[in-house]
């Protein structure tokens, strides 16, 4: 036992020293092309994984330069095969607009206009394909900028949108390259190549889209051709790709003059869609342009495609809908009561979808509509589902020191044949907390009965994992948040969207661990599934968080006179605290709550109850 306690111990200090980027356990990479949210401060992540374009989008909010400034940057993935992964489109700010003369991001200082860096950030898709968004609400127009990336297909493909409120007077997009990346060789020799052209440094080249639309931006100093360049920490990276679809643009001008290659894109006056790619080419110049030449067909035809709506509002099946509530509606299992509002969900998002289909001059608006219905409509649909199944599923966020829960162990040995455990493990890197994987959607969420997390931030997720988790509790799933290092007072919970749901809320922080090795854990109420679960006698918990029970909070156990367990509902859910910890030794003569060998019996029966099966 002790040196289970030390080497716990040890773990702590190394992650309180800055520590290894991941000390916890790794999932395994998923096959297919997948998109991950994450967020730092003021800095919005979407890391795109599999296919052609493992890079990762950061939409960002920070000093520089000495002034406030908002950017949507581009970069590689920081690992991949050993080594650092860097890229050639800007890592500060790849992409802006520029609507009626003024940038949408890439101001000096923040517009106090509009003091949110974004008004919407979420993934719309992620397995077969990824597709994200960005929206903002501007006075001149809702503005919504689409990605895409699809695993037939090596380019980033991106959609801008614009929903006018007003006439618009100019709008035009800005792209900024550093071929080569950063170097300390300057500007280089940059270069630009077309399948008509090769344009050189110093100047400026005004471009027609129509008969020119792909592009290889590259330096002749930093070719990956030349060994010096190629060698371990050399400074070069390959070349920019972009590929244009002209509809809607005027024509583009590329400044060659500087250190960074300044593109504009002009769009014809009354345009509200443009589409374009991007590609990241790791490769010697002449191979890149090879590379760049072959793939124009196909990245402009996909452009030229309906490709940028979500496959769940294109491919909706009215008839397979109605199809599965008839089957809940027929299967006992279910309770009638979800049934009355499920019906009402689906009469709703056959509307909202026949009037996207019907197109208008509205079509953000239309769109939003329709997925909000159908999101509405597959939250009820899943938590009906949920219930015709026997066994259990949990998802646990894995934290410090996860496997002394013995949540598996209480799957395997105490729930009904079938029940499964899925993990997401907490990450910490050089660049802050991540959790994953996460389930990011409505139907990855609502399959589990129960959500766990074992000594995690809520920092690690990002804004739309925090509010689908809500939805999920809400709709009837139930939460479990035990303590730890990473949570309660030092971490982000009482500030999240969770706060709220927790029957133990947070009084101190960020230090609010209290020593009390002597103090025996003691049954406070028998309710909830302690009406039918055991509790062992002479169990501690020597490190626990100092808590205040919610008013409607139930506590089923303390640690005299504090709550050390408690319960409460949250909408349709169920929610469960407990301020234990996993640090401390037991005194001669206790045992530590998470020794007990009734613990995983236990953990089986608040399972159930969270389930509420």
């Amino acid at each position: 036992m002790r040196v289970r306690c030390l080497i716990r111990t040890a773990l702590l200090v190394v992650l309180l020293l800055g520590g290894a980027r991941n000390l916890l356990a790794q999932a395994p990479a998923s096959p297919g092309v997948s998109v991950t949210a994450s967020k730092q401060g003021q800095e919005y992540r979407f890391a795109f994984e599999g296919g052609a374009f493992p890079y990762v989008l950061r939409l960002w909010q920070g000093p520089m330069g000495g002034h406030t400034y908002r950017g949507l940057g581009l970069r590689g993935p920081w690992w991949k095969g050993g080594s650092f992964v860097n890229n050639t489109w800007y890592q500060n700010g790849f992409l802006d607009l520029v609507i009626n003369g003024k940038r949408l991001l890439g101001q000096q200082d923040v517009d106090q206009e509009y003091p949110n860096l974004f008004d919407r950030c979420e993934i719309l898709e992620s397995g077969k394909r990824a597709l994200v968004q960005y929206v903002w609400e501007r006075r001149e127009a809702t503005i919504r900028l689409r990605f895409l990336v699809r695993p037939d297909c090596r380019a980033l493909l991106t959609e801008v949108l614009l929903e006018p409120k007003q006439a618009l007077e100019s709008l035009a997009v800005s792209a900024v390259s550093f071929p080569g990346g950063y170097t300390t060789k300057g500007g280089g020799d940059r270069r630009m190549k077309t399948a008509q052209r090769e344009e050189k440094s110093t100047t400026t080249v005004e471009v027609d889209l129509v008969k020119e639309n792909f592009f290889l931006l590259c330096d002749a100093r930093l070719d990956l051709a030349d060994p010096i360049n190629r060698r371990v920490g050399g400074e070069a990276t390959g070349c920019s790709g972009l590929y244009v679809l002209p509809d809607g643009f005027v024509s583009m001008k590329v400044s060659l003059t500087g250190y960074p290659i300044d593109l504009t894109l002009t769009a014809q006056p009354g345009a509200t869609r443009l589409r374009f790619a991007f590609d990241e080419l790791a490769k010697p110049n002449a191979e890149a342009f090879e590379i760049v030449q072959q793939a124009a067909p196909q990245v402009l035809e996909i452009l030229r495609e309906k490709t940028f709506s979500p496959e769940t509002l294109t491919g909706y099946d009215s008839e397979r809908a109605r199809r599965e509530v008839a089957a809940l509606a027929a299967n006992a299992k279910v309770p009638r009561a979800l049934l009355p509002p499920l019906q009402d969900a689906l009469d709703r998002a056959l509307q909202a979808v026949a009037a996207y289909r019907a197109g208008g001059e509205r079509p953000i608006s239309t769109e939003e509509n329709a997925l909000a219905a159908l999101r509405l409509y597959e939250r009820r649909l899943r938590t009906a589902q949920r219930h015709t199944a026997s066994a259990l599923r949990v998802f646990e966020m894995r934290g410090l020191g996860y496997t002394n829960y013995r949540v598996a162990e209480a799957v395997r040995g105490f729930l009904p044949p079938g029940s499964e455990v899925d993990a997401g493990y907490l990450e910490i890197t050089g660049q802050g907390r991540n959790l994953t994987p996460f389930p990011n959607t409505v139907e990855e969420m609502y399959r589990n009965d129960a959500v766990l997390m074992l000594d995690v931030d809520t920092a690690a997720l990002a804004p739309q994992q925090l509010q689908l988790l809500r939805e999920y509790v809400e709709d009837g799933g139930g939460l479990a948040v035990f303590g730890g290092f990473y949570s309660y007072g030092n971490s982000d919970l009482k500030n999240s969207l969770l706060a709220d749901f927790l029957p133990l809320t947070v009084v101190k922080s960020p230090f609010d661990l209290r020593y009390a090795p002597e103090q025996v854990l003691a049954v406070g109420n028998r309710a909830a599934f302690l009406k039918t679960a055991t509790w062992g006698a002479s169990l501690v918990s020597p490190w626990y968080h100092e808590l205040t029970p919610a008013k409607d909070a139930v506590v089923l156990i303390k640690a005299e006179p504090a709550p050390w367990l408690a319960v409460r509902r949250a909408g349709r859910g169920r929610v469960l605290a407990c301020a234990g910890t996993l640090f401390g030794e037991a005194p001669e003569g206790k045992i530590l709550f998470w020794d007990w060998s009734g613990w995983p019996a236990f953990v089986a029966e608040m399972f159930k109850w969270l389930a509420g099966k």
